[in-house]
């Protein structure tokens, strides 16, 4: 019971940063390193908070005593009492069991192929696995299996030989003919249950932070709401920079294993590119490394980068920023274990890093980040979190449902909009648009697209030919080509391309060819820096407006 307490008095001197609740902290955490927690919530609360702390040290005592407790989590005698309790936890000594998409599970299988394996206790049979034979298998193999009597997962045995039975099922897959899209297809239609039982350095949350991140001791309180989003616009971070190759894997791998951690996944993640990776310094220990997409897993239009959050080094949230024409489409998330701290300023120092990295002036809310199909989101209240900082609808219908409920919160200041009312608020976009003239266009991007003509690669490079006068590829990367031809549809549709001048129109292709080049934000500034194409592209997706 005292060790309960002890826990309790922790956790209730989070938000508390002076000399003397540093003092406090250190000798809390040096009784709780040598207790025995009796629960396995207990256990996790005790991780929660240790996780907490190192994301915002007081001192480098407490800094030092937290990195030991958490360096030897996973050796604590009540974490291995209660591991089958805290599975899916992300504690390090823990299982993950999930039904990891194909580019995690690859990535999984080759870097802990001994320690992925297939969840057979999962409860959903083997009929997924005879139905796999002829992707996961040799042709002469695949035929046996499929006449044999034997169980899949006996046959399966027979042939792995020494390898895990999930790695062995992997490589099978990514031996199957065809490109990435055709192996991923055929991987996530099976929807195989895995589990990644735990090791030394695999993925936990218990470990996870950047080695090259600055340390900054937190004195202060925390800079909670309320956040002034256009004072925050204007103060840029104090650096934008590329990573180095060294910091840029790192990175990519710890975003990978935040999600894998926590039963989520991000396709900018999953297929992250470690030559587009930048981190954002905005001091004071704040730092967000935003992570392209490799060039053949890009959005046709929008360059997409998911951002992971990091404080001190340790990942504190994570979401994508979505850019076109001066605008971007925002999806943030704080993970669980340091929400009620600061979300609100990091959102905000999160518009000005995405404004840094990508000359975005206007913003807006996808309806699934505000809770349309999204249970947590509405639980939440994220609609309101959002509204509060600044965020507006354009839709009518909805601006009459907001009137009605502040006038029913003027009434009475206790009023909270039901689930229903949230879940009809989510549907729709927010935006916030404070600089004059710029407006987010991404919410009109796929009314638009539906419009356009379905092109062949050939008819594809003959219009852009046609209309901007490229007369060879010769010399163009294939992602660049790949880049070209998912553009020509909206090149195709665009008004006013008889006007322009041969070099307006050579400018216009450079834009175009860096949608494929090494770097997308390329793409987004060269796009912008070209008044005639930025200007046709607005002109046509104003059409649905």
């Amino acid at each position: 019971m005292a060790s309960i307490e002890t826990l309790t008095r922790l956790e209730k001197l989070r938000l508390v940063f002076s000399p003397a609740a540093a003092t406090d902290k250190h000798q809390l955490i040096g009784i709780l390193g040598k207790a025995q927690l009796s629960s396995a919530s207990a256990v996790r609360r005790l991780h929660e908070i240790l996780c907490w702390i190192r994301a915002y040290p007081d001192d480098e005592r407490v800094l030092a005593a937290t990195d030991a407790a958490l360096r030897t989590f996973s050796a604590r005698k009540d974490l291995r009492r209660f591991h089958g309790q805290l599975a899916d936890s992300g504690i390090a000594g823990t299982a993950i069991h999930y039904h990891f998409f194909w580019p995690m599970a690859l990535w999984l299988s080759s870097r802990w192929p001994t320690l992925l394996h297939f969840d057979r206790d999962c409860g959903e049979g083997e009929d997924w696995l005879r139905n796999a034979w002829p992707v996961a298998l040799p042709a002469l193999q695949a035929e046996a299996a499929k006449r044999s009597e034997a169980s899949p997962f006996s046959i399966l045995d027979s042939l792995r030989g020494s390898m895990s039975d999930a790695a062995f099922f992997v490589q099978g897959v990514d031996r199957t003919a065809g490109d990435t899209l055709a192996r991923e297809t055929l991987h996530d239609v099976l929807q195989p249950a895995y589990v990644l039982e735990p090791g030394d350095d695999s993925p936990s949350r218990t470990q996870a932070r950047w080695s090259g991140a600055s340390i900054a001791f937190i004195t202060a309180s925390l800079q909670r709401e309320p956040v002034n989003l256009r004072k925050a616009l204007q103060q840029p971070p104090q650096s934008v920079n590329t990573a180095t190759p060294g910091n840029a894997a790192e990175l990519l791998d710890l975003a990978r294993a935040a999600m894998a951690t926590r039963g989520r996944d991000l396709d900018t993640f999953t297929w992250g590119n470690p030559e587009d990776i930048h981190v954002v310094d905005d001091g004071d220990g704040l730092a967000y490394a935003f992570i392209g997409t490799v060039p053949e897993r890009r959005l046709p239009l929008a360059a997409a980068y998911g951002f992971l959050i990091l404080r001190n080094g340790v990942p504190v949230g994570y979401g994508q920023v979505d850019a076109l024409l001066g605008g971007a489409e925002i999806a943030f998330n704080t993970f669980d274990t340091f929400r009620g701290g600061e979300s609100a300023f990091l959102f905000a120092r999160l518009l000005a890093a995405t404004r840094a990295l990508l000359g975005s002036a206007a913003f807006s809310l996808e309806p699934y980040q505000l809770g349309h199909h999204n249970k947590e989101g509405i639980t939440s209240g994220a609609w309101w979190f959002y509204f509060k900082l600044g965020f507006r609808p354009h839709d009518p219908t909805l601006k009459r449902v907001v009137s009605s409920e502040l006038a029913r919160i003027e009434r009475n200041p206790r009023h909270r909009s039901s689930a229903i009312t949230l879940t009809r608020l989510a549907r729709k976009h927010l935006y916030w648009e404070p600089v004059r003239g710029h407006r987010a266009w991404l919410p009109l991007v796929p009314p638009a697209g539906l419009q356009l003509p379905v092109l062949s690669d050939h008819s594809a490079g003959e219009i852009v030919g046609r209309r901007l006068g490229l007369r060879s590829l010769a010399g163009w990367s294939r992602a660049e080509m790949l880049g070209l031809y998912r553009l020509a549809p909206l090149i195709a549709a665009l008004q006013g391309l008889g006007s322009w001048t041969p070099a307006q129109k050579k400018s216009a292709i450079a834009a175009l060819r860096a949608k494929g080049g090494q770097h997308e934000r390329d793409f987004v500034g060269l796009l912008d820096a070209h008044p005639k194409l930025n200007a046709a592209i607005k002109a046509l997706l104003a059409t649905q407006s």
